[in-house]
């Protein structure tokens, strides 16, 4: 008889279901063993042990957090590094008005000295016209990125410029922007009559601008009287001006140390966040190589086994 017994229509079903089940876990096995070698050689490509959140969910949330912090940092670095230029920019600017403020006092002296003649006299005025276009290109100067240095909140050059009458006014706004750090403030320029102006005469209160202007006319002055009492207003102003002007540079000075103090605090956050990222996703090359080595054995051999298993369970199938 053709027929099979019920006994070998069992034995063949349980082979078959023997068979799929051997069939699906060494195919689970190779997957698996891919996706570790895959894995694997993301890792050594990248240099890091985490290339997805996957790899290891709290490692990674903890590498977030702490590129999170270097790119805060290097922000307020660049930050940081912008007003210290400001600033240095604008100290050299008030060096120069400061070395321009004690020349035009030396002038003054001579000036109010009573041998001085006419023709003296006229060459001194000729000198501070001089120096009053430059004192103007100091308050004009700007700084890197070509915001006036003096304008206040105003970016926009020039600071100052002459008005119908001839007299220098402020086209500025307002104080220069602060950079916040841990909370507190610091300005990252001066504005321009915190430097020129707000200076104090016995004839009234006066800025550095019309202080030369007025040096020029008491120079010409030819009565004696008049000019000494003008002369002196003026050296008065001009030693308010020297005093204000290196009481800028000394709050300036201050600000820039500050900056450098905060600078070095970050520079060495990021020293350590840096280490501490190394750490958190740093890899072993090494044992990285060599666990890829393994596993490609591994696979290999799991991908032969599997070809000779199914090759002898299809005989049993077809059997």
């Amino acid at each position: 008889c053709c027929c099979r017994r019920p006994d070998e229509d069992t034995e063949k079903g349980l082979r078959q279901g023997n068979t799929r089940a051997a069939y699906d876990a060494a195919t689970a096995r190779m997957a698996d063993l891919s996706t570790q070698l895959d894995t694997v050689q993301a890792q050594i490509a990248s240099g890091k042990r985490i290339t997805s959140a996957s790899d290891d969910p709290i490692a990674a949330a903890h590498v977030t957090r702490i590129n999170r912090a270097l790119l805060v940092d290097t922000a307020t670095g660049r930050a940081i590094g912008a007003a210290s230029s400001r600033l240095a920019s604008t100290d050299t600017v008030l060096e120069g008005v400061g070395n321009l403020l004690a020349r035009v006092r030396e002038i003054a002296l001579s000036g109010a000295n009573a041998t001085a003649n006419a023709a003296d006299r006229t060459t001194m005025a000729s000198e501070v016209a001089q120096l009053g276009a430059q004192l103007l290109g100091f308050a004009n100067r700007t700084d890197s990125d070509g915001g006036a240095l003096f304008g206040g909140a105003v970016r926009t050059p020039p600071a100052y410029a002459p008005d119908a009458t001839g007299a220098i006014i402020w086209q500025g706004a307002g104080s220069a922007p602060a950079l916040v750090l841990d909370r507190n403030a610091v300005a990252t320029g001066v504005d321009g009559p915190s430097v020129f102006a707000g200076l104090t005469t016995p004839a009234g209160p006066t800025d550095a601008f019309k202080l030369l202007a007025d040096l020029q006319t008491a120079l010409g002055q030819s009565d004696k009287v008049l000019r000494a009492a003008a002369m002196a207003d003026v050296q008065t102003g001009i030693d308010a001006a020297i005093d204000t002007s290196a009481n800028s540079r000394a709050s300036i000075g201050a600000r820039m140390a500050r900056l450098d103090s905060e600078s070095a605090r970050i520079d060495t956050a990021k020293l350590q966040l840096n280490k501490d990222l190394e750490g958190a996703e740093g890899l072993d090359m090494a044992a990285a190589i060599a666990r890829l080595q393994r596993l490609s054995t591994v696979l290999s051999a799991t991908q032969q086994s599997f070809v000779k298993v199914a090759s002898l369970s299809l005989w049993d199938v077809v059997r």
